[in-house]
């Protein structure tokens, strides 16, 4: 028999014997919360080292130069670094965004809890909704840091947009890790801030695959055609819907578990909530300002 680890007998001593056998999915989700929170260092320093290979030795050694040709050669340094970093951002947030959409709907609307088997066949994998949508919450908090070290031109609204979310989950996950023993009151505290925390993560995801694919298009096109400008249109219009639903999602959440959550908690969120939207409506703007000046700079061709 394989013998048990630190960690389990660790979340069966926090538990009741009652609650242990009454509600096992308490039990999951301590073991959840407690396994991501003993990987989280390990895994920001690996993505890290990753983003600057990908960013340094491939992106703009290979990839961009091959896509681009000239117009990526002929850039200057500053602006190659900025298109490599784009990319490298919405590689991120696509990923980010396919590996939090299942959770963090199941487990808000559908009922279901973040350590549940993530397929219907739990043979399948051993992993759990929160397993996956870890690996968002990972690439998310790491992008971030790499964006500050990288970036050279960030307005003060992104950083504190950037340092506010580096915080925010590192923050959480230091607050589930340290839960008193028995204190369930303060588990159901942590399952509501992580169900908030994965609609942030959604609709950064979506903002940012709709916004920088427009950045990225409207840089990499050598002609401008009709079709491609509709697709501007949709791209901003998905931003703009993107950061007009977070904080109406996120009041719903908050009316909805209004007694769960402490004062500070609902100061906490609420003044995030605030930096977050205006920071997003920085990057709408930005958006509508790309197109529109892709829109006169050059007129359309009938090419699809």
């Amino acid at each position: 028999m394989q013998p048990e680890r630190l960690i389990s007998s660790g979340c069966k001593a926090f538990l009741s014997e009652d609650v242990y056998f009454a509600h096992p999915h308490y039990y999951g989700d301590c073991v959840l919360i407690t396994r991501l929170g003993s990987f989280m260092a390990p895994a920001i320093a690996s993505l890290l080292i990753t983003f600057f290979v990908l960013d340094r030795y491939v992106l703009q050694a290979f990839v961009l130069p091959a896509l681009y040709g000239t117009k990526y050669t002929k850039m200057e340094t500053r602006f190659q670094r900025i298109f490599s970093i784009t990319h490298l951002d919405w590689i991120v947030r696509l990923i980010s965004l396919s590996t939090v959409s299942k959770g963090v709907f199941e487990v808000v609307f559908g009922g279901r809890h973040w350590s549940d088997s993530y397929f219907a066949d739990p043979s399948i994998t051993h992993a759990t909704l929160g397993d996956v949508a870890s690996v968002a919450m990972y690439l998310v908090c790491a992008f971030k840091t790499f964006e500050l070290l990288r970036a050279q031109d960030l307005k003060l609204l992104i950083v504190l947009h950037h340092v506010g979310t580096i915080v925010m989950i590192q923050g959480f996950l230091s607050l589930a890790f340290n839960l008193p023993e028995n204190g369930l009151s303060t588990r159901f505290h942590s399952r509501t801030l992580a169900d908030m925390f994965g609609f942030w993560v959604f609709f950064d995801g979506t903002l940012g695959v709709a916004s920088h694919l427009t950045l990225i298009l409207r840089r990499g096109c050598s002609t401008q055609t009709e079709l491609l400008y509709r697709f501007y249109d949709i791209t901003y219009a998905a931003s703009l819907l993107s950061t007009i639903l977070e904080p109406i999602i996120v009041a719903y959440l908050l009316h909805l578990h209004w007694n769960r959550l402490s004062l500070t908690a609902h100061v906490v969120i609420s003044s995030l909530q605030v930096l977050f939207f205006f920071s997003k409506l920085k990057v709408c703007s930005r958006v509508g300002a790309a197109r529109k000046e892709s829109q006169k700079a050059t007129p359309p061709t009938e090419k699809n």
